[in-house]
């Protein structure tokens, strides 16, 4: 089964950036089914008609699905110029794979002041490894989510119930870290009963936003 890998920083498309849930949906039908040039042909029109969020994903399509680095990134270019955060945030990724973690952060920073909270754990994740900044746990707090760290007992000691208090807020904003830590916690028992089912539900909808370690997770356990 194909896995859908768009990192959107909310699961559910909204009507604030012209797609309804209904559209989204169909979309991520035909992403998931490997119908990718159809879902081109219903996304595209909307991107044509100045829909930021369909102008991504446009990109995303051509880059991730098509490889045509180029094309997608003139897409995402586009819909950075129309104040996109998942537009920022993709271009960070490349930015990040290419070593440019200058610009990588310099994105990164604008997609979180636009509201994207995968940017948000990225650069708190920067900020925690010493990847261009300098290490700062106290910054790395402001942007990383604080049950990660209690839950791998970075500079917190591990607290597996204050992991979930946090965790919990990272999913009800359907944060792409949070919703893989969960189904760790599920996989694991950290805090939780076991239960496998929902280990792989938050697996699902962490991959469906781009963590990899989530992705990894579903070859393993499917």
């Amino acid at each position: 089964m194909k896995k859908t890998v768009i990192t959107l920083c909310a699961f559910a498309i909204t009507a604030a950036f012209g797609l309804s849930n209904e559209d989204y949906d169909k979309f991520i039908v035909l992403d998931d089914s490997g119908k990718y040039k159809e879902a081109l042909a219903f996304i595209k029109p909307k991107a044509d008609s100045g829909d930021a969020r369909a102008v991504t994903l446009v990109g995303y399509l051509y880059e991730v699905r098509m490889s045509n680095i180029g094309e997608g990134v003139k897409w995402y270019k586009k819909a950075m110029g129309l104040n996109d955060s998942l537009a920022h945030s993709n271009m960070a990724r490349i930015y990040y794979r290419m070593t440019d973690y200058k610009l990588a952060a310099q994105t990164l920073e604008k997609a979180s002041k636009l509201g994207d909270t995968g940017a948000d754990a990225t650069l708190g994740n920067m900020y925690l490894n010493g990847i261009h900044f300098k290490k700062d746990y106290k910054k790395a707090l402001v942007y990383i989510q604080i049950g990660n760290m209690y839950l791998n007992g970075i500079h917190f000691k591990k607290d597996y119930k204050k992991a979930l208090v946090y965790i919990q807020k990272g999913v009800a904003d359907d944060d792409p870290q949070a919703l893989t830590d969960l189904a760790i916690c599920y996989e694991n028992s950290y805090g939780v009963a076991r239960d496998m089912d929902k280990a792989i539900e938050f697996y699902k909808r962490g991959a469906a936003q781009g963590n990899e370690y989530a992705k990894r997770a579903l070859e393993r356990l499917q």
